[in-house]
């Protein structure tokens, strides 16, 4: 499984776990530029999903905001009100809900800056796990076939760049 099926998978997920949540209808799931996942209610809610294999064992996470080929990117291109962070953990995946503002301030005040994917285009902060789960609304485990299947690929693909 590829990345981008992967990424596409995980939002799925997701969406229809937020579904059940919020009580509305997923408008888009996929690979749009400005959000992973749009919702009918609330003005199209707009959701931006990231999962970090790493954080796991780093204790890091991960967020990219600029791509040294293209511009802005990551926390600086979404147009997402709320980043859902996962992280592969006891099975399943640890979703971290977090305002995309409250993290935008995180990784401007904390995190070291570093390079890598995309052929090392992509720059990031990476900032404490602790960090992330303290300005986090809220903080679930999703469980079940697909997201096992998710989990184990991102796990894969992480130990397969070394």
């Amino acid at each position: 499984m590829n990345g981008f099926v992967t990424a596409d998978l995980l939002a799925l997920c997701l969406a229809r776990h937020l579904e059940t949540k919020h009580g509305a209808s997923v408008v888009a799931v996929g690979r749009e530029p400005r959000w992973d996942i749009c919702f009918l209610h609330g003005g199209g809610l707009a959701v931006e999903v990231k999962c970090d294999a790493r954080a796991c064992v780093s204790q890091l996470c991960a967020v990219e905001y600029w791509n040294t080929r293209s511009g802005a990117s990551g926390i600086l291109a979404t147009e997402a009100k709320t980043w859902i962070h996962c992280v592969p953990e006891d099975g399943g995946l640890h979703c971290y809900e977090v305002d995309t503002k409250r993290l935008l301030k995180l990784i401007i005040e904390t995190g070291e800056v570093k390079s890598g994917g995309n052929g090392s285009a992509s720059l990031m902060k990476l900032v404490p796990l602790r960090a992330l789960k303290e300005i986090s609304n809220e903080d679930y485990m999703l469980r079940g076939e697909l997201v096992d299947l998710v989990r184990q690929n991102i796990l894969s693909r992480s130990h397969g760049q070394g």
